[in-house]
């Protein structure tokens, strides 16, 4: 469980530490909390609680296509620099030493 984990950092910074926290979760298959007051982080979850006044004021579900759309807003660039890269097709796989 993490309170504000992003909370002093900018925002490059606390998108590429959202995406690492985010896929550890799911490779690891555990549970991540986090408690932010930023909504477009919230939106990336599975699940958003709010909470105000020490109530529980709502316990939404994220709908899979909305978190979908977010987490490609989000996290579009970032995606981008972990997509594998071209392979270099310019030397043969079985040339020869010369």
């Amino acid at each position: 469980m993490r309170d504000e984990p992003t909370g002093n950092l900018d925002s490059q910074t606390t998108k590429q530490v959202l995406y690492r926290m985010l896929n550890m979760a799911k490779e690891n298959n555990i549970t991540f909390v986090m408690v932010t007051h930023e909504r477009d982080l919230a939106a990336v979850a599975d699940r958003v609680v709010t909470i105000k006044d020490g109530k529980v004021e709502s316990d939404m579900v994220m709908d899979a296509a909305a978190k979908a759309a977010a987490m490609a807003e989000m996290f579009s660039d970032i995606m981008e620099q972990e997509a594998p890269a071209e392979p270099n097709t310019t030397v043969p796989l079985n040339s020869e030493k010369q």
